[in-house]
């Protein structure tokens, strides 16, 4: 348990310094100060150490503690060990700065107690602490703040000049800045466009020395293709490749004989399966051997004497007997097409031998002909209207397809529609009785006249050599002079 005496220690009025009585020999005791100046509360900020002068003279130099604005001197039995009046001082050092307190009063109150009495001599804990530190720093040095390295500007520098760093930053927080030279210029090659010849030749290993063709020739049988690639760089140097290729020759002509026989060797399985598309000819004809084989064995106590498969015997049959029937006339079906061609493997078909082909072929036209035959190898002019030539044959005429849609909606003769129109403007030729929607007008000495009638009336016009006469419901109404019609 620690007795704990609170005092005040003002840095500006040292009259007045505190007491504080403690007891001899003690080691439980500590001392709360409470610094002001002016009466002014202050906090210290640093660790201070407290100095006591003992009444033997023997000096006391520790470390006290903070909390909070508050400092805390510890009472340690040494700076009880002798009883009397005892000096103390705070002292705190501000880098190269030393601020102290006033001296403040200890009385150290006699025990009676002999065997608790400690002998008095000088302390310096805070020196031991100070050199303890020294000690350490010179064995692992001061304990810097973690320093930082960043990547600042990277810069490209003319062609052969020096790469350099620089440090735009701090000594404990580095930018560092580079400058890269920009590498020397190459001489590149790149490759423009490469030219492909060819050349026959009867050797396929010398070059030939004729002239090369962009163009592939024709090779007579057993001779050589050879080609030939150039590939020119910017650099003014070129490579040239060959490669070489042979026609085959020509090989012996096949058999076409009718009677040619082919012999076949071949093993039958013990089990059927069916024949498959891409069977070699060998095992097409062992499965149809032995699927022909389960065929006849299956069939020996089903025929009647007349050899005969009744309905009552194909029912009571198994499905697989039923199966071996349905392949069965499959493998017949292929033996049928095999004995027709022979058993050839490379027969070529002729046109002839393809059932009805060359008769349908026959009956067609070889090339068109008709009004057709003007269009079969070429397009025709776009958006044109078709007409039939003088010739009878497809032409295209000058009506374009826009034209020809004006056509579109017509009910009736378009020229005869024409011609009931009247202009309404400029000088046309009416003949018959026309009927009006609205009153007609003369322009006679300058002025336009209107003509009146009614919309059930006729109007008709005449012309004499004279006179323009105008009739309503075949009355002349008017006649004007020909001078005078506009």
């Amino acid at each position: 348990m620690k007795i704990r005496t609170n005092i005040t220690v003002d840095l500006w009025n040292p009259s007045v310094p505190p007491y504080v009585n403690v007891k001899q020999g003690d080691s439980q005791r500590e001392i709360a100060v409470t610094l002001t100046a002016g009466g002014n509360e202050i906090n210290p900020e640093v660790i201070p150490d407290i100095y006591i002068k003992k009444p033997d003279g023997t000096l006391i130099y520790n470390s006290c503690t903070l909390e909070g604005a508050t400092i805390v001197i510890p009472l340690t039995a040494q700076s009880l060990a002798a009883a009397g009046e005892a000096k103390a001082e705070l002292q705190m050092t501000y880098g190269d700065g030393v601020l102290s307190t006033p001296i403040f009063n200890l009385t150290i109150l006699p025990t009676n107690i002999d065997d608790q009495a400690v002998e008095s001599t000088n302390e310096f804990g805070a020196l031991q602490t100070a050199l303890q530190e020294v000690e350490e720093l010179k064995e692992n040095g001061l304990k810097g703040d973690a320093a930082t390295i960043q990547i600042g500007t990277v810069t490209t520098g003319a062609e052969g000049s020096d790469a350099s760093v620089t440090n735009s930053g701090t000594a404990g927080d580095a930018i560092l800045d580079f400058v890269i030279p920009r590498g020397n210029t190459g001489n590149g090659i790149n490759s423009e466009s490469a030219a492909v010849e060819y050349q026959q030749s009867d050797s396929g290993t010398e070059i030939p020395s004729g002239t090369w063709s962009q163009n592939i020739p024709e090779v007579a049988n057993g001779s050589y293709l050879w080609t030939r690639t150039t590939i020119p760089y910017t650099d003014g140097n070129s490579t040239v490749s060959y490669s070489v290729s042979k026609m085959g020759e020509t090989g012996p002509a096949g058999s076409t004989e009718a009677n040619m026989d082919m012999v076949v060797t071949y093993d039958t399985p013990a089990d059927y399966t069916a024949p498959a598309s891409g069977d070699a000819l060998n095992t097409w004809l062992g499965k149809a051997t032995r699927g022909l084989s389960n065929l006849f064995s299956s069939l020996a106590s089903k025929l009647d004497s007349s050899k005969v498969l009744s309905e009552t015997q194909w029912n009571t049959g198994t499905v697989a007997e039923r199966g071996y029937l349905a392949d069965a006339k499959d493998i017949l079906d292929e033996f049928a097409q095999l004995n027709t061609d022979k058993a050839n493997a490379s027969h070529t078909h002729t046109i002839a031998q393809v059932s009805n082909l060359q008769s349908t072929l026959n009956g067609k036209q070889a090339t068109i002909s008709g009004g057709a035959s003007t269009i079969t190898s070429s397009n025709l002019t776009a958006n044109r209207a078709l007409v039939s030539n003088g010739s009878g044959k497809v032409a295209v005429s000058a009506v374009t397809a826009t034209e020809l849609g004006y056509l579109d909606g017509t009910t009736g003769n378009v020229q005869a529609q024409l011609n009931e129109c009247v202009k309404t403007s400029g000088n046309q030729v009416i003949a018959g009785v026309k009927q009006f929607n609205s009153a007609p007008q003369v322009l006679y000495n300058g002025e336009y006249r209107t003509i009146a009638y009614s919309r059930n009336n006729a109007v008709s016009f005449s012309w004499n050599a004279s006179y323009l006469e105008i009739y309503v419901d075949a009355t002349l109404v008017a006649k004007i002079p020909m001078g005078f019609v506009g």
